[in-house]
């Protein structure tokens, strides 16, 4: 909950939609976020790290002098809601970028969709985890990929020799969306692939692929099937692990499951929040004074994405739709605080990626 009133609730909070006659003047940045129920657990921690940097952006000031209304938008999932929510930060003047959509399903619907209206919003810094997808122009991505996110992971375990990957998704959306992305990263892997048809019962699933000798399963899914997948695993001999993507926290997964089923390696796209990182250290206190939240890998990288836009926004020439778009359209590899972006020919080349574990004594590390 905000601490001054002003913020959000753990559940996002609906816009009133009344805007005062000073904010219609002000510029405006758009965020919109898909709170429908396969991925609120997402999108509210990742807008309420965004809530926290803009009130930290104005209340220094703001840019160049101007504090700068951060508007959220909600979804629901459909196409239909994102087509109308961008049209709405389209046809508004003082909307001068869109920054931080998400979750990925939706970053990736207004990608695409930018590219092929070729306007002047940016659709900047957005939780964009698909690695297939050709970004032509608009979007100005800042996170680590699934691709990167996983060749992190098997890397560090280069020495137990696996090669190969058994992917299990939660849903038939999930496969739709990511099939033909793992399908490119095996094979630029040289991993032997195996993904398992869905299943409703994900705890009926575990029991059936611990019983075999698989050595690591990709799962692909959010928190909450994360902890049913867990529940039904049996331990066994061998080593086994499951990796788990950037959109899964892996303290909320052990509060919930209680660990001590099988080791999960959790990839993230940004820093881990209790690092000393700069960039950490400077969330975690903003966060504290706004919010009262606890700080997670997601909402850190709401904050990263509202902070980046802020910094390219800094560079532009005005504070107008235009200028900011010329001002990302020339973006440079940055260093923000620690959370570097590799960028050359404006198109982004790598970009941070950590992993925590939790660990089969029921602690998370790293």
């Amino acid at each position: 909950m905000s601490k001054n009133g002003s913020g959000c609730r753990r559940e996002l909070v609906r816009s009133s939609g009344l805007v005062t006659e000073r904010q219609r003047t002000q510029p405006m940045v758009g965020q919109i976020a898909d709170v429908s129920n396969a991925y609120q657990d997402i999108s509210k921690d990742f807008v309420i790290g965004s809530r926290t940097a803009w009130q930290e952006i104005n209340a220094a000031g703001g840019i160049r002098g101007q504090r700068v209304r951060h508007l959220v938008i909600e979804t629901d999932g459909s196409a239909a809601q994102a087509d109308s929510a961008w049209k709405q930060l389209r046809e508004d003047d003082n909307c001068i970028a869109s920054f931080g959509s998400c979750a990925d399903s939706l970053a990736v619907y207004l990608t695409n969709k930018n590219s092929a209206e070729r306007n002047e919003l940016a659709h900047a810094a957005p939780w964009l985890q698909n690695s297939a997808i050709d970004i032509e122009r608009g979007t100005f991505p800042i996170f680590s990929t699934r691709e990167a996110q996983i060749q992190h992971a098997l890397q560090s375990m280069s020495n137990v020799g696996i090669n190969g990957l058994t992917v299990v998704y939660k849903n038939e959306r999930d496969v739709l969306a990511n099939t033909l992305d793992i399908q490119r990263i095996a094979k630029n892997l040289k991993l032997t692939l195996k993904q398992m048809p869905v299943q409703a019962d994900l705890i009926a699933q575990a029991r059936q692929i611990s019983a075999t000798q698989v050595p690591l399963v990709l799962f692909v899914g959010g928190t909450p099937e994360l902890v049913q997948f867990m529940q039904g695993w049996n331990r066994s001999g061998g080593i086994r692990y499951i990796v788990a993507l950037a959109d899964v926290n892996l303290q909320t997964a052990l509060q919930m499951s209680g660990g001590k089923h099988v080791p999960v390696i959790g990839t993230q796209a940004v820093p881990v929040v209790s690092s000393s990182i700069q960039i950490a250290r400077r969330f975690r206190a903003a966060l504290a004074k706004y919010f009262d939240e606890p700080p997670t890998a997601l909402s850190l990288a709401g904050y990263v994405s509202a902070r980046y836009t802020a910094t390219v926004m800094q560079s532009a020439k005005s504070l107008t739709r235009a200028s900011v778009y010329e001002a990302f359209s020339r973006r440079s590899t940055m260093d923000l605080d620690g959370f570097r972006i590799e960028v050359e020919n404006g198109r982004l080349q790598s970009a941070f990626v950590t992993q925590s574990m939790m660990s089969l004594d029921g602690r998370v590390i790293g």
